[in-house]
């Protein structure tokens, strides 16, 4: 077995470096949560793309979900997934793997992998992202030539269907097997996961209206001054009523809430 010679935040931070010049919206940051976070919330990286679904406030405001994995390499037949490939290939582990007490036996723990799976249930675009190559060198030079994000295709979280303990690939291969009850799962290059947020699941005007109230209820000055104006300016149409509550945001919440008029 070949262990990679970078840690897992070497490679998310050259990842979202490139990532956040390619996705197709502007001005966009990648929101990374503090480790006791990442426990609940399930990923390492979200980002706020405008025209998804709306983000939920308990997700940081995001709407796009990342989670990085490293990969080790096997390279001969004691590989349980060797006779499937029948040349090096590389694996990662799905779930965390915990142990209850001294002298017992650890186990898996898919706390992670549900709240990534719930995500995508809810029509948030949601990926693993591993490496594809174990050498730094390798890795540098592909951030140097901005391809890190082609060379490293991710893993679309909604296409799994089951728990798995592992996920394998080659260098060569366009797909992940899931091995614990045998699925593939397409790897997802730059154009797939860009087709893939075009294609989630957007929401209505009226959706939009309804649910940034919600967003903002903490926020008694908003709701005071929504309903006010909303009467005082007799406004009966829902395309006059967004334009009132994008008003009312960025009067009262100022550039904090940037993202929800990108």
């Amino acid at each position: 077995m070949i262990n990679p010679d970078f840690g897992e935040s070497q490679l998310q931070q050259l990842f979202n470096a490139e990532l956040i010049t390619k996705l197709p919206a502007a001005g966009i940051q990648p929101i990374v949560p503090k480790p006791h976070e990442e426990q609940y919330l399930g990923w390492d990286t979200g980002f706020y793309i405008s025209g998804l679904k709306p983000p939920d406030q308990n997700q940081k405001n995001c709407n796009l979900f990342l989670q990085y994995k490293l990969s080790v390499v096997i390279e001969g037949p004691r590989g349980n997934e060797w006779n499937y490939w029948r040349q090096p290939y590389f694996r990662f582990d799905i779930p965390h793997w915990k142990s209850p007490g001294y002298g017992r036996h650890q186990y898996p723990d898919f706390h992670q992998y549900d709240a990534l799976k719930n995500l995508a249930a809810n029509g948030f675009p949601t990926f693993y992202v591993t490496n594809h190559t174990v050498d730094l060198d390798e890795l540098l030079r592909w951030a140097n030539n901005k391809v890190i994000v082609d060379s490293n295709p991710a893993l679309d979280i909604h296409e799994i269907n089951g728990r798995h303990l592992v996920a394998t690939f080659t260098e060569e291969s366009d797909y992940y097997l899931l091995a614990t009850e045998p699925e593939k799962a397409t790897t997802v290059s730059l154009d797939s996961m860009k087709g893939i947020i075009l294609k989630a699941r957007r929401t209505s005007l009226k959706e939009d209206i309804d649910i940034i109230p919600r967003l903002l209820v903490e926020h008694e000055v908003f709701t005071k001054l929504y309903q006010l104006e909303k009467k005082e300016r007799k406004i009966d149409t829902i395309e006059s009523e967004w334009l009132l509550l994008h008003h009312i945001i960025f009067r009262v919440l100022g550039l904090n809430w940037w993202k929800l008029s990108v």
